[in-house]
């Protein structure tokens, strides 16, 4: 749905509202979270792809890395996508 020229998902629950409702992040004591695209052969000369970052909750993380894994992923996929804390550091090829 449009509104006001953004997007806006529809049943989507304002900021102040979950905030009202004590789901924040201090108050359930998780950290961050990132999706990152890996090389499902291990190859060392490429370099890991940020897909999300700063997803709020592992379990919503988690969601996401699933339906991106079984839409694209397979056992002969190229890449596959995995679950990360925020502080993680991508890989990069540097010959």
């Amino acid at each position: 749905m449009v509104e006001d020229g953004v997007y806006k998902l529809a049943g989507a629950v304002p900021a102040t509202v979950a905030a009202d409702a004590g789901d924040t992040q201090e108050d359930e004591g998780e950290e961050d979270m990132k999706i990152v695209r890996e090389d499902n052969f291990n190859r060392d000369y490429i370099p890991d792809y940020l897909v999300a970052e700063n997803i709020q909750s592992e379990y919503y993380a988690n969601v996401m890395c699933k339906a991106l894994n079984q839409k694209y992923g397979s056992a002969r996929a190229q890449f596959f996508f995995v679950v990360k804390p925020d502080d993680y550091a991508l890989k990069r090829f540097e010959p």
